[in-house]
């Protein structure tokens, strides 16, 4: 399922629901999408967190962006696959699809199975 955020500028960045690989952005309430970036595997969820778009792909890994989904970068491939990450304040958790729940508290570089 295509994710969708709102950045501070008022834009609309969402995962390309034909090509889950692709970041789109709108600057008119989602009335036209334009492509903004890419990566090798598909995302399926992203995040603000901070001064970053966090996202996540369906390979084990967990990207960044500085510059509003442009260019990403990987922060970590932990040993679980995320369906969604959610933004808690001082850390960030992820939502393993093996049912289970982590955490980090360094923006998503380390991962760690919450009891």
């Amino acid at each position: 399922m295509p994710r969708m955020i709102t950045i501070g500028n008022g834009e609309l960045i969402r995962i390309c629901p034909s090509d889950p690989k692709r970041i789109e952005y709108s600057h008119d309430n989602g009335s036209c999408w334009y492509s903004r970036g890419s990566n090798s595997y598909p995302f399926v969820d992203l995040i603000n967190f901070e001064n970053e778009i966090l996202g996540v792909s369906d390979h084990k890994s967990v990207y960044y962006s500085r510059d509003n989904g442009s260019c990403w970068y990987t922060r970590s491939n932990p040993q679980v696959q995320f369906s969604s990450l959610v933004n808690n304040g001082n850390e960030l958790l992820g939502m393993g699809v093996d049912g289970h729940t982590y955490y980090s508290t360094d923006k998503g570089s380390c991962w760690y199975y919450r009891n």
